[in-house]
Order: C-alpha cells, then sequence, then structure tokens
C-alpha cells in the first residue's frame, strides 16, 4: 500500500530538475580531495589545535581520508563559534 503523499514527495523528487539531491562535500575521490579542506576554516585556537592532532595516528586516520559526511559535519562544527561536541 502507497501513502499518496509519500508518493507526491517521491515525484517531486524526481521531477524538480534541479541539482541532485545529495551532493559531495568533497568526496575524498574527487581530485579536489588532496587540497587541505581545514585550510578553510577559520583560524582560530580550537581550529589550530585541531590541525595539529596527528589524526593519522588516531582511529579517524588522516583527514584526506576522512568520509564526505564527516568533513562536512567537522567544517560546520569548526565554523561556528559556538561549543559543540561532534560523536563519530
Amino acid at each position: 500500500m502507497s501513502l499518496p503523499h509519500a508518493q507526491q514527495q517521491q515525484n517531486h523528487r524526481h521531477n524538480t530538475g534541479s541539482a541532485p539531491e545529495h551532493a559531495d562535500f568533497m568526496s575524498p575521490s574527487d581530485s579536489t580531495a588532496a587540497r587541505d579542506w581545514t585550510l578553510d576554516l577559520p583560524q582560530t585556537p580550537h581550529v589550530q589545535f585541531f590541525r595539529n592532532v596527528d589524526w593519522a595516528a588516531t582511529d579517524l586516520g588522516p583527514t584526506a581520508t576522512w568520509s564526505t559526511a564527516l568533513r562536512m559535519y567537522t567544517h560546520m562544527v569548526m565554523s561556528d563559534s559556538r561549543a559543540a561536541t561532534l560523536y563519530w
């Protein structure tokens, strides 16, 4: 059984003709991924601390290998001046 409202939403997504629903924030497979994406962050003390961490020595691995989602959320948290915690 299909709900009419859900069907309308599905049809709307497929008929917009606009950008894809999900766009990569900088996929590790992109040629731009080699660029240090942390340079776009504001140069605040907490960002400098973040950039000085040896992420390769952690379970997350080097930031260049982080997933698109992890990069996006990290960028979002670090770009905001309010305190936040990101659990991954």
